[in-house]
């Protein structure tokens, strides 16, 4: 297994003291139980790897046998990665009653509670864990809040996200900062590294100030008038960036807000690149610090092992010897160095551990 840092881009919106938009007016609906089976293409296949890089973790960091919260359980997916002997005085929590029945169900110890409002006492256990579940939350800030209430003095909270930052809050905390969020092409970047090609492949995000937007509709005039297929898309993303892109995403045709960022950049509108991994990390290192917390680990953590390529979970990959899921970005591609009739598999999660303060630390 190897851990390696994350490289760190300047963010538009984060440049100087980071600012915080406060919450979002709603957070995302997770009660529909198809949200969930929507992830398994990605986390069906890379499971057992999810599991090496939990247990990793977690053996560095909790103590087996302890009190150990999860918050935000969804359907699960967390105690089935751990090792069996944290399962042993793991309570769960999840706001959302059809799964907290269903993990009830299965582990016995679910409680219908809100990561907001804990319903536990003051320094009640002494570790917590989340697995995908920051990245969603509208006020991380009220949350980071709570879990340092319920931890004791030095406990830590462990979090893993395996795939991409949620973009309803992303997008919103752009957008709270006076900015405009584009999606812009990925970049393919390959460099020699052990005799073999090092994949680097990433989807990086753009914005725009609302000041240079506004200084530009004629630069939205200037597209109609050149009959520009991407005019009337423009000028709809512009006034509503997330609804646009979600309603194309929904549909499979995200591909042209690609294209009619990349437009828009050629017809003199200046985009500042970021990316959403930097974003996520960056922001979640201020919560967590403000929150009374310091960082003891915060990076992508890896793990791979080959399989046969007649394997059930990889023969859609013919004529690839590599698959990677790089936090939901699903990279293949041919390299040297492994053995004929094998695929390896690649997973890289983000791992972050705090560590909780003592008062007046």
């Amino acid at each position: 297994m190897e851990r390696f840092p994350i490289e760190r881009f300047t963010d538009p919106f984060l440049d100087g003291e980071q600012k915080l938009s406060g919450p979002v007016e709603k957070e995302k609906d997770w009660s529909d139980p198809g949200i969930f089976g929507m992830y398994e293409k990605f986390r069906g296949i890379y499971r057992e790897l999810n599991r090496n890089i939990v247990g990793d973790i977690v053996g560095r960091h909790i103590i087996p046998g302890t009190r150990i919260l999860e918050v935000g359980s969804g359907a699960g997916e967390l105690s089935d990665l751990l090792p069996a002997e944290y399962k042993t005085g793991l309570i769960q929590t999840e706001r959302t009653e059809l799964y907290a029945h269903m993990n009830r169900d299965r582990r016995g110890a679910t409680a219908v509670a809100d990561v907001y409002a804990l319903p536990f006492p003051d320094a009640a256990v002494d570790s917590a864990m989340g697995f995908a579940m920051l990245d969603v939350l509208a006020d991380p800030k009220r949350a980071a809040d709570e879990i340092r209430r319920v931890l004791r003095p030095d406990g830590k909270f462990v979090h893993f996200l395996d795939l991409g930052p949620n973009l309803d809050v992303m997008f919103a905390d752009i957008i709270a900062q006076g900015r405009v969020p584009f999606m812009r092409r990925r970049y393919n970047l390959h460099s020699e590294s052990h005799q073999e090609k090092k994949i680097e492949d990433w989807t990086y995000y753009s914005s725009c100030s609302t000041a240079d937007l506004a200084e530009t509709q004629l630069m939205l005039e200037l597209l109609q008038r050149r009959n520009s297929p991407y005019a009337d898309l423009a000028k709809t993303y512009t006034e509503n960036p997330y609804k646009t892109y979600m309603d194309f995403a929904g549909i499979g045709e995200e591909e042209l807000i690609l294209d009619m960022s990349s437009e828009l950049n050629r017809s003199g509108l200046v985009l500042r690149m970021f990316d959403p991994v930097s974003y996520f990390t960056d922001k979640m290192r201020k919560v967590f610090t403000d929150a009374g917390f310091v960082v003891e680990s915060d990076g992508l953590e890896r793990a791979e092992m080959d399989l046969p390529r007649l394997d059930g979970r990889v023969n859609g990959f013919m004529k690839s010897n590599i698959v990677v899921n790089r936090m939901g970005e699903m990279l293949s591609a041919e390299i040297e160095g492994i053995p004929e009739g094998m695929v390896r598999l690649r997973e890289e999660v983000h791992a972050l551990v705090v560590r909780k303060l003592q008062s007046g630390v």
